[in-house]
């Protein structure tokens, strides 16, 4: 990974994009708060993760961390355990036997549509 830059404002695109992973397939909700998508592929392992976040302190874990550096990092590694990697043939099983109708996320247009992405990246 590389590092977060130490001044300024970071968002969740930083965190991610300091992962540097292929972004395979990514959505995220478009309100105050909501849940972010990603399919990740790096070296030979696909990996997927999916998270939340709020529109204050209180209820988002980077706004949070907003003025302590190593929180921010601890949440950036806190977000990278959270990938669940396998390889192709794994993920491809995962995401066909996978039943996403129960899933949170599928009550939003956009876990709808990153549900349908990935459905197709596996076909």
């Amino acid at each position: 990974m590389k590092a977060l830059p130490k001044e300024g404002y970071l968002g969740y695109d930083d965190l991610i994009n300091s992962m540097e992973l292929t972004t395979l397939v990514e959505g995220m909700d478009h309100d105050y708060q909501g849940d972010s998508y990603y399919l990740f592929e790096n070296d030979g392992q696909y990996g997927l993760l999916i998270f939340g976040w709020g529109s204050c302190s209180g209820c988002d874990a980077l706004e949070a961390a907003y003025n302590d550096y190593d929180q921010i990092v601890a949440l950036r590694d806190d977000l990278w355990n959270s990938i669940q990697w396998m390889t192709r043939t794994e993920m491809v099983q995962h995401i066909n036997a996978k039943d996403f109708n129960g899933e949170f996320y599928m009550y939003t247009d956009e876990g709808k549509a990153f549900v349908k992405a990935i459905k197709e990246w596996a076909s």
